[in-house]
């Protein structure tokens, strides 16, 4: 998300087109419905690292130690001098966010509230923007310096500086002034979070999230709105193909007040659609 290969945006879309679900039968003009609001990474990449482990937090203060080598349970090395305590996670669920291809970036010298966490490069986007979606992400945290008197990130420089002697405050000086910004002489840490898209690992079709990965099972009983289709109320529909990963998404963090199938989604706002169900 903050550094893209190459200009512009290659979607999922740009190929399979905005109405892709044609071939699944019955369920394939609700699943076009979703392409509006939720993006095709969402359904189609159920979990991240899969085959390996991906590294969620670095923990900065704790580097500088000669501590003694520990592997966790997937054979990771849970300590690393240069970086301080690590930890890692695999077959992880996303994390789920509106997204409308915009970022709020952190620049060098921005102030910081070292209260709470510091987002590096926030998506842009909520629910009442029609150009967002929801998106899976990766999120990668750190305990990271910053100067307590400036408020401001720290940028230590690490090759040829902490790397070599382990003293924060002298790769912090020297950092602060290679990039041109002022430095207190003190520092502190604190805790950041930066959001990685996620784009790969998509699994096979059937494998991609059923609607009761999402959705209640009530909510996505074909007989609730199509009163004659007690046929075609097939238990398959209301089959979760993860039942293992029982809070995938966080309907209320995401703005609606419920299960959007059962209170109305984004769907309804659109010029032609009507009003939600009551």
């Amino acid at each position: 998300m903050s550094a893209p290969a190459a200009p512009g945006r290659v979607r999922c879309e740009k190929c399979h087109g905005p109405t892709p679900h044609g071939v699944v039968g019955m369920l394939g003009r609700h699943l076009d419905d979703h392409i509006r609001a939720v993006a095709c990474e969402t359904c189609h990449i159920s979990f991240i690292a899969n085959a390996s482990p991906t590294l969620l937090r670095r923990d900065y203060s704790q580097a500088g130690q000669n501590l003694p080598r520990r592997l966790d349970q997937n054979g990771m090395p849970q300590y690393d001098k240069k970086f301080g305590a690590l930890t890692w996670g695999k077959h992880l669920v996303p994390t789920y966010l509106w997204y409308d291809g915009t970022r709020n970036a952190s620049l060098a010298g921005d102030k910081i509230n070292p209260s709470s966490a510091v987002t590096l490069n926030a998506p842009g986007g909520e629910k009442r923007n029609p150009s967002a979606r929801i998106f899976p992400f990766q999120v990668h945290a750190a305990v990271q310096p910053y100067d307590t008197e400036n408020k401001v990130l720290a940028l230590p420089k690490l090759l040829d500086g902490y790397w070599v002697d382990f003293d924060w405050s002298k790769a912090i000086a020297s950092g602060m002034k290679q990039v041109g910004l002022p430095y207190s002489g003190k520092y502190g840490f604190v805790e950041t979070k930066m959001y990685s898209s996620i784009h790969h690992q998509v699994v096979p079709a059937k494998r991609a999230l059923g609607c009761s990965d999402c959705h209640t099972v009530e909510a996505v009983t074909c007989t609730r709105c199509h009163t004659s289709a007690k046929e075609m109320d097939l238990p398959e529909h209301r089959r979760a193909v993860y039942p293992e990963a029982t809070t995938r998404l966080d309907f209320k963090a995401l703005g609606y007040p419920g299960d959007p199938a059962l209170v109305g989604g984004r769907f309804y706002i659109t010029f032609g659609r009507g009003t939600p169900p009551k």
